[in-house]
């Protein structure tokens, strides 16, 4: 079941494990340019691969890494078509991530429906600032969650501070417990 997702800094000691790791993945499957998902997980044990494909991540807006780093997967895409010479620059160097950004999926504990005021709910917290949640209708069903297809759905969160997403993610948690969904 999908929890979060955080924006590493970037230059950080797991980003110097993780980058030739996926790197020598995307070898391995012949990509050579273009976009590429690669999903990891990460124990003391170190990475291990769960998928990679030559594609963007799906289902994400690319406004989040934008306002995090200033660039996303689909505009260098773009710039990689359009002005390859800037794109080429790019190439071995490390982002900048500005600003701290999560993508925390719902998580449904029971079969219910959306409260009434959900959405409000969770508006309301500081550093969401978009997401499929927030278009969570009263009424509509939802089923425990037990994978990423019975999320409820997700929500971005930004700020310049990390703890500010923590405590917004654990706000969001406590959220589902008992204000976001009602038992059917």
């Amino acid at each position: 079941m999908y929890d979060r997702q955080v924006l590493l800094d970037g230059t950080g000691a797991i980003e110097g494990v993780l980058r030739p790791f996926v790197e020598g993945v995307l070898d391995a499957l012949g990509v050579r340019t273009g976009p590429a998902h690669t999903e990891l997980l990460v124990d003391d044990r170190g990475p291990v691969l769960i998928e990679s494909g030559a594609r963007l991540e799906g289902g994400v807006s690319p406004a989040g890494p934008e306002r995090a780093t200033g660039v996303s997967q689909l505009s260098l895409t773009v710039e990689r078509y359009t002005d390859p010479e800037r794109f080429a620059r790019r190439i071995g160097a490390s982002y900048q991530r500005q600003r701290a950004l999560m993508v925390v999926c719902l998580v449904a504990p029971y079969d219910g429906t959306v409260a009434e005021g959900a959405a409000q709910r969770l508006a309301e917290i500081p550093s969401i600032f978009c997401g499929s949640a927030l278009d969570l209708l009263p009424g509509t069903p939802v089923h425990r969650t037990v994978d990423l297809f019975t999320s409820p759905g997700h929500l971005y969160l930004i700020a310049d501070d990390p703890s500010r997403l923590e405590e917004d993610y654990q706000r969001i948690r406590a959220l589902e417990q008992k204000d976001l969904y009602e038992y059917r």
